[in-house]
């Protein structure tokens, strides 16, 4: 089983040297660190015991390095809060403490550390001290330890604490997309890029496809290590060393090795934010603050919602404007500190990981953050669809903005689908809200369409593409309108979309015209007609001719065979009446048979067998015909 602690505690308390006597391994890796006696950044140490692999932190405790405290406590089993008895509780015990209660930390021991310096009296007023500080918390019920790394006093005691810690983050994750927030990243000669950190989330191998956020960079995995083993698998709670090919040189802390669209990468999030109470600092709108979460940094604006009073610093919803942007997933936990005088303000949860594509405000926009925040996975996707705008939401993007995987999101949808709340695009989801605010565009144009060509019964799904192309992809466009004919908004016809009651009836003169260019086709026999050549002896002019024959086109009063070139329903299902007689007889035909079968000009027999290629009625081989069903029989034969 693998567990991953992260000390916590103030300067000078003995938590690197409670490690080291845990371990037997020095956490201080520098010389600076060595030669002041002071953690200046991250260390790390393992032990095994008791059947447990166990993965510990070391953090610094000075205020000012509060920062690389924070790159450290990410996707931790526990923490161990490291107290010293002959101190008692300190400034950044205490911001330490909070800051792990505020990021969720489940669980953790507390280490009265140096009880060899101290008296019966200073460690009973310690003792008090430590409890009343995490009254009501997560460490509450924790084992309270009392122990010395000098003496040794205590350390068999604080190791079986640590055995009994449940590795709950390995059930809580499990199934989900990979994640490591990196902390260290550097360069082996012979090996290339190494990139460290815990393993938040999912399970690794060197075949699992992965990015490095921000830039969703892919890499390529050579090798994976923990505990300076090598591993064919690191999993959620395990400290990670993992080599990199493919990957940029520059790769710092902060930066996040995940499975690919399993993250948001955003300047503006949308949060539920806690504060700290008894702050020096006095926050307000619009304050400049520094954002932290997990390893990466980012100074941030505060926007607070309209009308919000800073005097109570409630918890409530707010946005966060970053200066860079950075990667988050939905629920992330989120740290703010103050530049002057340096603290920690607040804690938040991400609820929306992106900036809104549509503008929601007040009541409403409370309600749709509210229900993504805590609603169940229908109203988790449902509120997202709503802040997404016409654009919709991506299915690949559900993940990291409501915090389901595909399996889990896959009734939802269907539900939300079936109840009419949420259409579906091919691989997006629009919410019907921002539908609607088209379909005063939609009627407009139908209307135009009618007054301007009122003998048409509709328009085709061609028409409004072209006219929502900046909205919907062509297949997006159809399926929108067949949205519309659902709600009853336009009615379908044929392959026309049309107003409820319009019939688009000719007007008596286009009655009579269509009498006229019915005749001339039909005494024309197989003779392919041009406009022009239709026009001769009519009263009515060239344009009224071209766009009545459109129009018998589309309902199959006659047909184009190709542009200009129209021919009468009769005659061109005598041509393929003739020619299906004569292959079910001969295996094929060429232009010239043709021609002499219906008595044709090579152009005519051109024009009508090109038209029953476009039709696929029939297969053009070299210089032959043959039918499309007889094609399909070949094929089937030759599998």
């Amino acid at each position: 089983m693998e567990v991953c602690l992260s000390t916590l505690g103030h300067i000078d308390h003995g938590k690197s040297s409670l490690v080291q006597a845990l371990t037997g391994q020095d956490p201080d890796r520098w010389a600076e660190e060595k030669k002041r006696g002071i953690t200046l950044d991250l260390g790390f140490a393992s032990l095994s015991y008791e059947g447990k692999e166990v993965s510990i932190i070391d953090v610094p405790g000075h205020e000012d390095l509060i920062h690389n405290m924070l790159a450290g406590i990410g996707g931790l089993t526990g923490v161990i809060l490291v107290v010293a008895a002959d101190e008692g509780v300190m400034p950044q015990t205490k911001e330490h403490f909070q800051i792990a209660r505020l990021l969720g930390v489940p669980q953790g021991i507390i280490a009265l550390t140096r009880c060899d310096l101290a008296d019966a009296e200073s460690l009973q007023v310690t003792k008090e001290e430590v409890l009343d500080l995490v009254e009501g918390s997560f460490l509450a019920q924790a084992p309270l330890i009392v122990c010395s790394a000098k003496t040794g006093e205590g350390l068999k005691d604080l190791k079986k604490a640590i055995t009994r810690l449940a590795p709950l983050h390995q059930t809580q994750t499990q199934g989900l997309p990979f994640r490591l927030p990196i902390d260290r990243g550097f360069l082996i000669k012979g090996f290339g890029k190494v990139v460290t950190g815990t393993v938040c989330r999912g399970a690794l191998t060197t075949s699992s496809p992965c990015v490095l956020y921000p830039g969703q960079k892919q890499v390529k995995l050579r090798g994976l290590q923990s505990r300076n083993q090598a591993v064919e698998q690191v999993v959620t709670g395990m400290r990670a060393a993992i080599n990199l090919s493919r990957a940029p040189s520059n790769t710092p802390r902060g930066c996040q090795l995940a499975s690919p669209n399993s993250l948001s990468e955003s300047r503006d999030l949308d949060i539920w934010l806690e504060w700290l109470p008894q702050t020096r600092f006095r926050p307000k709108d619009q304050a400049s603050l520094t954002l932290f979460s997990h390893a990466q940094e980012s100074p941030a604006r505060l926007i607070a919602p309209k009308g919000y009073d800073f005097n109570l610093l409630e918890p409530g919803f707010f946005r966060l404007r970053l200066e860079k942007t950075l990667a988050f997933a939905w629920g992330d936990r989120l740290i703010l500190r103050a530049f002057n005088p340096k603290e920690t303000l607040a804690g938040a949860i991400v609820v929306l990981a992106k900036k809104p594509l549509t503008r929601i405000s007040g009541a409403k926009r409370n309600e749709a953050l509210h229900k993504l925040q805590q609603g169940s996975a229908e109203e988790r996707i449902e509120a997202i669809a709503l802040f997404d705008g016409l654009k919709g939401i991506e299915e690949k993007d559900l993940f990291p903005l409501t915090g389901l995987t595909p399996k889990k999101a896959a009734k939802p949808l269907q539900h939300l689908a079936s109840q009419g709340k949420l259409l579906r695009f091919k691989t997006s989801w629009r919410h019907p809200e921002h539908l609607q605010r088209i379909i005063p565009y939609i009627t407009q144009l139908l209307q135009q369409f009618h007054q301007a060509q009122p003998e048409e019964i509709g328009a085709t799904g061609e028409y409004f593409t072209g006219k929502l192309k900046r909205l919907f992809s062509a297949a997006e466009s159809l399926l929108f309108l067949s949205w519309l004919e659902k709600e009853k908004i336009l009615v379908k016809t044929a392959q026309f979309y049309h107003l409820q009651g319009v019939t688009g009836a000719l007007s008596p003169e286009q009655v009579l015209l269509k009498q006229s260019l019915l005749l001339k086709l039909k005494q024309g026999g197989m003779k392919p007609q041009s406009p022009t050549t239709l026009q001769r002896g009519l009263t009515i002019g060239l344009s009224g001719v071209t766009r009545l024959l459109a129009l018998g086109k589309t309902r199959g009063w006659w047909v184009e065979l190709a542009t200009d070139q129209f021919l009468s329903t009769a005659a061109t299902d005598k041509a393929w009446q003739e020619l299906k007689t004569y292959l079910s007889k001969e295996p094929q035909i060429t232009v010239i048979g043709f021609k002499k079968l219906l008595d044709l000009s090579r152009k005519e027999a051109v024009l009508i067998l090109e038209y029953f290629d476009r039709e696929k009625r029939t297969i053009r081989l070299g210089d032959h015909r043959i039918l499309a069903r007889e094609s399909e029989k070949n094929n089937a034969a030759a599998d």
